[in-house]
């Protein structure tokens, strides 16, 4: 996708972006906001109203991946489900302060999910091409599944200078741990 898009669904969540067995073996990613040769910032571009299906293909490492996100970027009104790692992944940022919001977004982990390392967001560490990161969550939901009696989900994992915010109805279940800040 790229900047100043926003790709609506239609009758609220009614539409599915799904993996498919010909993009699984060309892609390790479903939806990408920006291409890997970009390196400049990205704004207004979302998805909202809609479901993004991994339909539990263990080659798609990360369902959505967004590379760039700034303000007004995000997911509003959408169901993440049957990923096998990660479903949502944020990196470089590029620019000055950044912020990106997810509002009304639902994480479910595939059943047949067995990584050690899985996590609903993985907040990446942006290094040097961004000051700061700002996440804000608005009624997030993340479920995980339980293989021989553990659970390997961490709802969301953020390394390096980003600020997770909770504005309310951050909810976990089967999940390792709802939050996990690891200073680079």
């Amino acid at each position: 996708m790229k900047e100043g898009v926003t790709l609506k669904g239609v009758t609220n969540r009614g539409t599915n972006l799904r993996v498919s067995a010909s993009w699984a073996d060309a892609f390790d990613h479903l939806v990408l906001f920006q291409d890997a040769a970009t390196t400049t910032s990205m704004f207004n571009a979302r998805l909202e109203d809609m479901s993004v299906n991994g339909e539990s293909d263990a080659f798609v490492t990360r369902l959505i991946w967004a590379r760039a996100w700034n303000e007004h970027c995000g997911l509003k009104n959408v169901i993440v489900k049957d990923f096998m790692k990660d479903g949502l992944e944020l990196s470089n940022y590029y620019g000055g302060a950044a912020t990106s919001e997810l509002n009304q977004v639902e994480f479910f982990v595939s059943s047949s999910a067995t990584d050690a390392n899985q996590a609903g967001i993985r907040l990446v560490d942006p290094g040097f091409t961004v000051a700061w990161h700002q996440f804000l969550a608005s009624h997030v939901v993340f479920a995980g599944n339980i293989t021989n009696g553990k659970t390997s989900l961490i709802s969301i994992t953020a390394d390096g200078r980003t600020r997770v915010i909770n504005k309310g109805g951050l909810h976990a279940e089967k999940a390792l741990a709802a939050v996990v800040l690891t200073v680079a």
